[in-house]
């Protein structure tokens, strides 16, 4: 029996334990860190019994053993809140928030319109952040992680000190993630929603991946339209990021031909998408300004069609 040494300066807890949560807690379990994933019923039992079972392109197989509670009742260093949009008000009801006065809160959301939310149950201590990745979950407990990176941008501009957002990003680094340290919170959260807008809707919607998206001359097209028309709204927002579309454009076709999107996965599988948190959060915002999304608008209201005829 290996006994496995356990990183005990550090307790780490990450609420939604799915596709990306669940990679994540498997790689601190990797890593010897002490980490608690919190999570339904469901996904609890499982993990207790079987854990997760990781097939990764960067890390390898193997199947982590971490503990795993249905609420967090208790003070933790670190909380990753990795669930979908629309499952985080929820998932909040499972996290005591009195115990974390001093706790670093890590959102990987998609979208812009969680910040609030999470603002309003945890104060001040919200690390803005971004996460760029291909993993799904095959079923309850094992996660796919297909790409053969894990990047996430950062920010933070509330009352943690810059040596605590500092040690969070080489902690992540030592674990072999890709991290960028942002100045602006805006900055890290439009620029992930310009690009995962336009990835989202274009495959969900044409059931197709990025490759054939982009070869397509109509979906190109369509794709450059969300690109464009999320910058405009953006900076409007204020984000005041270096972000053209020639730049998102040539992000967009630097991703491997074959890549699909969890979003195209929802609509397949009859899930509900985060339609309002990514294609929605956009419009709405557009509309303050008068600035009108077609092609987002347009694209969003097919994904719904296709929800109807699943």
């Amino acid at each position: 029996m290996t006994i496995r040494p356990q990183n005990k300066d550090k307790v780490i807890a990450v609420l939604g334990p799915g596709a990306v949560g669940g990679l994540l807690a498997s790689l601190f379990w990797k890593n010897n860190f002490n980490v608690i994933c919190v999570g339904t019923e469901k996904s609890v039992k499982i993990i207790k019994e079987k854990g997760l079972n990781i097939e990764s392109a960067m890390f390898g197989n193997f199947i982590a053993k971490p503990n795993a509670l249905l609420d967090l009742d208790k003070k933790v260093d670190i909380l990753f809140i990795t669930t979908k949009a629309t499952d985080l008000l929820e998932a909040l009801k499972r996290i005591n928030s009195s115990k974390l006065e001093n706790t670093a809160i890590f959102p990987l959301l998609n979208g812009i319109e969680h910040m609030k939310i999470l603002k309003e149950k945890f104060g001040e201590n919200i690390i803005a952040g971004a996460i760029s990745i291909e993993v799904f979950r095959e079923d309850i407990y094992r996660i796919i992680h297909s790409s053969p990176f894990i990047r996430i941008k950062m920010a933070h501009n509330g009352n943690l000190p810059s040596e605590i957002i500092e040690k969070i990003a080489n902690l992540l680094i030592s674990m072999g993630i890709a991290i960028e340290v942002l100045d602006s919170e805006l900055k890290v959260l439009w620029e992930k929603l310009v690009f995962v807008n336009a990835l989202a809707c274009t495959t969900a919607a044409s059931n197709k991946p990025i490759g054939w998206v982009r070869e397509n001359m109509e979906w190109r097209k369509k794709l450059e339209g969300c690109v464009s028309e999320a910058i405009d709204v953006s900076k409007k927002e204020g984000a005041n990021f270096e972000y053209d579309i020639v730049t998102a454009m040539n992000l967009l076709d630097s991703l491997p031909t074959t890549m699909c999107t969890s979003m195209q996965r929802d609509v397949v599988n009859g899930k509900i998408p985060e339609l309002e948190a990514i294609p929605g959060a956009i419009i709405r915002a557009g509309k303050k300004y008068n600035l009108p999304c077609p092609t987002i608008e347009s694209l969003k209201n097919d994904i719904k069609a296709k929800l109807t005829q699943v």
